[in-house]
């Protein structure tokens, strides 16, 4: 299995909205530095970085029945990884960051049929100050959940914000207009078919130069007509502000669907790439 950097992912999906995948050269998304020193439970706390969107970080468990943990960000920090899994239960989630006690600037609720096969992985940037990551386990007490936090350096935060910036300036892009606002009813839905040799995609979420507000949508992963396996209700604060994450697409007649929970005059714009694939030489794996 291979897993893209940003210029793979450049390279194969920029010329076009639909082609085969091609063998690429050798690759990794590793980005990496040393003696990271972070001052908060639950992260690492020295030797070398982690790959991008590693799950090889050091995670807690917490019990259901509306646990939580709380990871305070450094005030001069700009981005913090995240990532979410079960033991092969349901997964119910909610994450959260508050920027003081009223201001809430991005809120996800997850909903996973198995949290062991398809984990959730993102990068969340954020303005610096004070800042406060909140995940909770909103399922039953007999569900687990794992979750690790990582704060990169701020060496490591520049590369994020460069690769970032050069995946989403560079990628096919899908402009998607907002609705009444405040439901699942009304706003612009986008589909994207998954190849059935790609195991994981990236999405990038930004509406910087469309409407530079938040963005709020509901995220589907579909296997077969209309079957959500996950189903995430998703918002983030700020055209400043990309949200880059990766949905787990294990199995064959793999869908997202982005339905756009903004109001109408604040369109946001997303992309969507692979990250981790099997190389095959049929023709019949086309990123549409």
């Amino acid at each position: 299995m291979k897993v893209f950097s940003a210029i793979t992912a450049f390279c194969l999906f920029s010329n076009a909205a639909a082609f085969t995948v091609k063998t690429p050269r050798s690759s990794s998304t590793a980005l990496r530095m040393s003696d990271a020193q972070l001052g908060f439970p639950g992260a690492p706390t020295g030797g070398n970085e982690p790959e991008v969107f590693s799950l090889d970080l050091p995670f807690q468990r917490f019990e259901g029945g509306d646990t939580l943990r709380t990871w305070k960000m450094p005030q001069d920090g700009e981005r913090v990884e995240y990532v979410v899994k079960t033991n092969g239960r349901p997964m119910k989630a909610k994450i959260e960051l508050w920027q003081g006690p009223i201001r809430k600037t991005h809120e996800l609720t997850i909903d996973m049929q198995d949290g062991d096969k398809t984990p959730f992985r993102a990068i969340l940037k954020y303005k610096k100050g004070p800042q406060v990551l909140k995940i909770s386990n909103i399922g039953p007490y007999e569900f687990p959940l794992m979750a690790a936090v990582h704060v990169p350096t701020n060496e490591r935060a520049e590369k994020l914000r460069k690769m970032t910036e050069d995946l989403f300036e560079k990628s096919p892009k899908e402009f998607v207009q907002g609705g009444p606002g405040g439901s699942t009813k009304g706003g612009a839905i986008r589909t994207f078919p998954i190849p059935n040799n790609v195991k994981s995609a990236q999405m990038i979420v930004w509406s910087k130069e469309v409407s530079g507000k938040g963005s709020k949508a509901l995220i589907e992963v579909l296997q077969g007509p209309n079957n959500p396996k996950q189903v995430l209700d998703f918002s983030v604060a700020g055209g400043s502000q990309p949200y880059h994450c990766v949905f787990a697409t294990p199995g064959e007649g793999v869908t997202i669907r982005f339905t756009s929970k903004q109001f109408l005059e604040f369109p946001t714009r997303i992309v969507v790439l692979p990250y981790e694939y099997e190389e095959v030489t049929t023709s019949d794996t086309l990123w549409m």
